[in-house]
């Protein structure tokens, strides 16, 4: 890293990958030649939730506890059953493709062998999409950056 750009390795170590400080990529990629665009859109629902399917069984195995899985009561490890009243197959979030952020949905869990129903709330997907694209015009200084990073130089 610090051959591409002036940035201390130690220090970026330190800052964003030893500590919870959000990183500023935009700038590093500026540096080398990259335009770089966020995109976050707050209309696409993300309920927070990793799962896997076991055994014909939609079980859950992580929950983020800022989105709506945790708010509304998931845990890993719970079997999801039903959403809205329709058994949940592959094609699970048809169910409730129809509604909006903020909307709540009815979802029927199996915890340790006790059934369940919890009211869910249908959270944003706040998580910013960065797009990369080289710049159509690099000064010298990129262009050179940006070789070295690509490992042509």
């Amino acid at each position: 890293i610090d051959s591409v750009c002036p940035i201390n390795s130690k220090n970026l170590f330190d800052q964003y990958l030893r500590s919870t400080t959000p990183m500023h990529v935009i700038d590093f990629f500026e540096n080398i030649g990259i335009e770089a665009n966020e995109k976050s859109d707050e209309n696409v629902i993300y309920l927070g939730l990793g799962f896997s399917w076991k055994e014909n069984k939609l079980m859950i195995t992580q929950v983020d506890k800022q989105y709506g899985a945790s708010i509304g009561g998931l845990s890993a490890e719970d079997e999801i059953i039903a959403i809205d009243g329709f058994r949940v197959n592959k094609n699970y979030k048809n169910i409730y493709a129809h509604k909006k952020v903020n909307d709540t949905i009815e979802v029927t869990i199996a915890r340790q062998g006790i059934l369940k129903t919890l009211q869910v709330p249908l959270t944003a997907d706040r998580f910013k999409k960065i797009t990369l694209q080289k710049l159509s015009n690099p000064n010298e200084s990129q262009q050179i950056k940006l070789e070295k990073w690509l490992g042509k130089n």
